[in-house]
C-alpha cells in the first residue's frame, strides 16, 4: 500500500469517526480481522498483534506512516486503553505506541453566538438535521434564523454551500460532469459538517447523478461519468453490478472490471467475483497489478500480501494460481471456463482444480511445479 493510499485512508476514517483510531485502519485494510479484534476484546488473545494478519514489519511501517500524516495535518493525540486488564496492545515498546495512539481534530472556541445562552447551537444541530433528512423547507428557514441569533457564526457559509447542494435532486441534470464535481468537492465538507451522518446527506445528490447518467455507454477518457461510480460512492453494489454488467463490451474496460470485483466482493459474492478478478489479473496485468496493491477487503487483502511477500516481482497474471493454491476449498469449484485460454497460468488454475479434488495424482502435481515453483510450494504447504 502506497503512503498517499495511506493518508487517504486516515483522512477518510477521521471524516466518518471523527476520530482516527488504528484499529479502525488496521480493521479497514484487513490487517485485522473482525472475529480477531473480538477476541482480543475478550482477553484471548492477551495482546492485540497477536491478532493481526500478514507481515508484522509491514504493518508497523503502515501505521508509522499513518501517524506522520496525523502529525504534518495537525491532529491531536490521545492515548487508548485497552480492555480488560491483562494484555494489552503489544509486548513490543514502539508497536504498542502505535496501536495506542489515536488522533482527533484539535478543539477550537466555537464563539457561537452574541448571547450567552446555546440557541445558535441547538439551531445548528436542528438545520443539520434538516439537511440531512432533505426537508430544504424547512432547512431554509432554520439557515436564516441562525443569521439572525449569530450573523457571525462560523458554520454559516458551510450550511449554506450544502444548502443550495441539497437542491440538486430537484433540479435538470443538464450538466452531469459539472454536478459530479460540485459533489465530490463538497463531500469532504459534508464530512465534516454532519459527521456520523454525512452519508444520509450524500445519498440524494449521489442517487440523482447516477439515476441521469447513462448505464448503456462508458467512455473511457470519462470513466467517472457512469452510474457505477456514483452507485458506489453511497454503497449501492446491487446497482453497480447492475450498471456494468448490462453493457455489453464492460469487459474491455479495466475500470470497470475493478468496479465489478470490488462490488461483487462488497456483496460476499466470492464465486461471482473470482472468475472476473481472474480475467482482470490475465487481461489488464498492470492494472491488476495496482489494484491488488490496494485491495482492502479482508480476505483478499491477506492473499495479496501472501502473495507479495513471496515474490519481490511479482506477475499479476499468477496471483489467481497463487490464490487457489492456498485455498483448496475455492480451487475445488468448477473452473472449466477456464480451458480455453492456453497460457500457463490459467493451466496452473486448471492444475489446482484437478488436484484439489485428487491431491494424489503425482503427474499433476509435477506439472504444477514445472509451470510455477512458487504456486507449487504454496500449493504443497497447504495440500
Amino acid at each position: 500500500m502506497d503512503t498517499r493510499r495511506i493518508q487517504s485512508l486516515v483522512e477518510d476514517l477521521l471524516a466518518r469517526e471523527g476520530t482516527f483510531r488504528p484499529v479502525d485502519f488496521l480493521l479497514k485494510t484487513g490487517r485485522l480481522p473482525a472475529s480477531g479484534l473480538d477476541a482480543w476484546r475478550k482477553g484471548n488473545p492477551a495482546w492485540l498483534d497477536e491478532a493481526l494478519a500478514g507481515n508484522p514489519e509491514r504493518i508497523e511501517q503502515w501505521l508509522e506512516i499513518a501517524h506522520q500524516w496525523a502529525r504534518k495535518i495537525d491532529l491531536e493525540q490521545h492515548p487508548a486503553s485497552p480492555p480488560g486488564s491483562k494484555g494489552g496492545f503489544s509486548r513490543k515498546p514502539g508497536r504498542d505506541r502505535l496501536l495506542r495512539t489515536e488522533w482527533q481534530k484539535r478543539t477550537e472556541s466555537d464563539q457561537l453566538d452574541l448571547f450567552f445562552d446555546n440557541q445558535p447551537s441547538t439551531v445548528l444541530g436542528e438545520l443539520k438535521k434538516a439537511l440531512a433528512d432533505a426537508r430544504i423547507e424547512d432547512a431554509e428557514l432554520l439557515l436564516e434564523k441562525l443569521y439572525q441569533l449569530s450573523p457571525r457564526h462560523s458554520r454559516l457559509n458551510d450550511a449554506e454551500a450544502l444548502l443550495d447542494a441539497a437542491r440538486l435532486p430537484t433540479q435538470a441534470m443538464d450538466d452531469p460532469a459539472g454536478v459530479l464535481a460540485r459533489v465530490e468537492a463538497l463531500e469532504p465538507l459534508a464530512r465534516d459538517f454532519f459527521g456520523d451522518t454525512a452519508q444520509a446527506y450524500l445519498h440524494p445528490l449521489w442517487t440523482c447523478l447516477a439515476e441521469a447518467l447513462d448505464a448503456g455507454r462508458f467512455d473511457p477518457e470519462l470513466p467517472q461519468l457512469h452510474p457505477s461510480l456514483a452507485w458506489s460512492r453511497i454503497g449501492r453494489w446491487d446497482r453497480v453490478v447492475e450498471s456494468i454488467v448490462n453493457l455489453s463490451d464492460h469487459a474491455s474496460h479495466p475500470v470497470l472490471v475493478e468496479r465489478l470485483i470490488r462490488a461483487r466482493l462488497n456483496l460476499d459474492r466470492w464465486q461471482a467475483a473470482l472468475p472476473v478478478l481472474f480475467g482482470y489479473c490475465r487481461d489488464f496485468p498492470d492494472d491488476a497489478l495496482d489494484f491488488l496493491d490496494r485491495a482492502d477487503h479482508p480476505v483478499l487483502r491477506n492473499e495479496c500480501d501472501a502473495f507479495f511477500d513471496a515474490d519481490e516481482d511479482p506477475d499479476p497474471a499468477w496471483f489467481p494460481a497463487f490464490m487457489l493454491a492456498g485455498n483448496p476449498a475455492v480451487a475445488r469449484e468448477d473452473w472449466n471456463g477456464l480451458s480455453g485460454d492456453k497460457r500457463p497460468a490459467t493451466r496452473a488454475c486448471l492444475v489446482l482444480s484437478e488436484l484439489a479434488r485428487n491431491p494424489e495424482c503425482t503427474e499433476r502435481a509435477l506439472e504444477l511445479a514445472r509451470l510455477n515453483p512458487m504456486v507449487h510450494a504454496r500449493w504443497k504447504a497447504r495440500a
